[in-house]
């Protein structure tokens, strides 16, 4: 794939959307500014993004009170690799959602949604799904009141991911990135010579 390549794009968010409606993540701590003032930015360089404390084997983990007695984990929560079939769409579905319930996320909906999208679209569209054997991993990291959650596959021909301008958030197909972008707040994609990475992070307000 030659050079490796990164793009990251931070959004201001409303406090709330209904779920029903959308790597290498960064560090996991709030970008400088990030809040309901700061302004929507986006970021494009070259070369690997970094990762958030804790994301590679053996990464610490700490819990952190919440409100109402909750205890939120943070670190890694959990990495799966599954195959590149339809079938892993639920099955990556239904690992996220196990990983981030017990843990106190409040947004598990809306992560869930996500996942669905992003595993649906290397399962369609990346190298990892034309190919017999072909295979997809899911990684799910949480800090404070973040959420991040990666998907990488083998890589696409496509050379950047494309994000609609609008769409029927009701549409069966076309509509992933369009909500990984209005949903989450912060998300982007890497490409490097293993392939593929889409990641997003959303926040418990």
């Amino acid at each position: 794939m030659g050079a490796a390549q990164t793009r990251t794009e931070l959004r201001d968010r409303p406090a709330h959307r209904p779920a029903t409606h959308p790597a290498d993540p960064p560090h996991p701590r709030s970008p400088e500014g990030h809040g309901a003032a700061a302004r929507r930015q986006v970021v494009l360089h070259l070369g690997p993004g970094p990762r958030p404390d804790g994301a590679g084997a053996g990464g610490r983990r700490v819990r952190t009170g919440l409100g109402g007695g909750a205890v939120r984990t943070a670190g890694l929560l959990g990495s799966i690799e599954l195959p590149a079939t339809e079938i892993s769409v639920s099955a990556a579905r239904a690992y996220v959602r196990d990983l981030l319930i017990p843990c106190g996320c409040p947004r598990v909906d809306e992560v869930e949604l996500l996942v669905t999208e992003l595993v649906a679209n290397s399962v369609s569209h990346s190298a990892s799904g034309r190919r017999e054997g072909g295979r997809i991993r899911v990684e799910v990291t949480a800090t404070g009141d973040l959420t991040y959650v990666s998907v990488a596959d083998e890589g696409s021909a496509t050379p950047l991911p494309v994000v609609p301008s609008q769409v029927d958030p009701l549409a069966e197909r076309g509509r992933g990135l369009w909500l990984v972008r209005e949903l989450s707040s912060a998300w982007g994609w890497k490409d490097d010579a293993a392939g593929r990475t889409v990641w997003f992070a959303v926040t418990d307000g």
